[in-house]
């Protein structure tokens, strides 16, 4: 995305009030996509994008799963997009479960718009894995997560039931039918 759209971006998602985004339960929220593109080594479901946060510090929260076409495997990923006014960048880079083990997290991007100084618009934009399993077994409670920054900020991230469901669904909807046999029989 050019320079000049992250900027429009990242300025309407701070401006905008959280209370405008649909709820994280609602079945808007529930909507997934399918990207089939013969290009990719994998097939992607991903859920919608859902805001949350207190105005002026906007995050966003999308489920997304990537099935290997070759070996079936299936990935799970959030992606999140951390929206905040501050005069540096926070650099977030350790997402944690809820049993404190380490989940990988990649910087998709990060944008700093906006001056005025001492205060910017910084947006940050992620992908962090989820263990497979432990999403799975969410799909009653839902499924939390922590970020921390450099400084030791944190953001808890909870996804309801509905949106784990959901994306579960999509996800296995990739598989054969011999592959969703055998998960309905292990997680029957």
């Amino acid at each position: 995305m050019p320079n000049s759209l992250r900027v429009v971006a990242t300025l309407l998602m701070l401006l905008l009030p959280a209370c405008a985004a649909p709820d994280m339960n609602s079945p808007e929220a529930r909507v997934t996509a399918t990207k089939d593109d013969t290009f990719l080594p994998y097939v992607a479901v991903a859920g919608k994008l859902i805001q949350f946060g207190a105005p002026g510090e906007p995050r966003q929260v999308a489920l997304m799963a990537r099935r290997d076409r070759k070996t079936g495997v299936l990935t799970m990923h959030a992606r999140i997009v951390v929206g905040y006014q501050q005069g540096v960048r926070r650099h977030y880079e350790i997402a944690r479960n809820d049993r404190g083990e380490k989940l990988a997290m990649r910087e998709l991007s990060a944008l700093g718009a906006g001056c005025r100084r001492p205060v910017c618009i910084h947006t940050e934009e992620f992908l962090v894995d989820l263990p497979e399993a432990d999403v799975r077994a969410a799909q009653a409670k839902g499924y939390s997560f922590k970020v921390f920054d450099r400084t030791g900020l944190e953001i808890l991230f909870q996804i309801p039931p509905p949106l784990v469901q959901a994306i579960i669904e999509a996800a296995d909807k990739l598989m054969d039918p011999a592959q969703q046999t055998v998960v309905a029989k292990k997680n029957g």
